[in-house]
């Protein structure tokens, strides 16, 4: 799916979460961005969040603690694998 396929999206808004380092697509030799569908589901994340009334710097950080909850919860998963 391309970025522009997802509703409410624009070339600034993926322009800001880029630059607020939110997103961080793969580009071709090209420089063109290749959004993986893990990509467009951290846009749609951020779509939410901002509908729920944050900024891009609470995004931001909700999606910093979300991503180290996953760290973590996959961690303990692991060692309680091995116990």
């Amino acid at each position: 799916m391309l970025f522009h396929q997802v509703d409410r999206l624009t070339h600034g808004f993926q322009y800001h979460i880029e630059r607020h380092g939110l997103v961080a697509p793969s580009r071709t030799e090209g420089g063109t961005r290749r959004y993986s569908e893990d990509d467009l589901d951290r846009v749609r994340r951020i779509l939410v969040l901002l509908d729920d009334g944050l900024n891009l710097a609470g995004v931001a950080m909700v999606l910093d603690l979300e991503d180290t909850n996953a760290r973590l919860r996959a961690r303990l998963d692991r060692a309680t694998r091995r116990a």
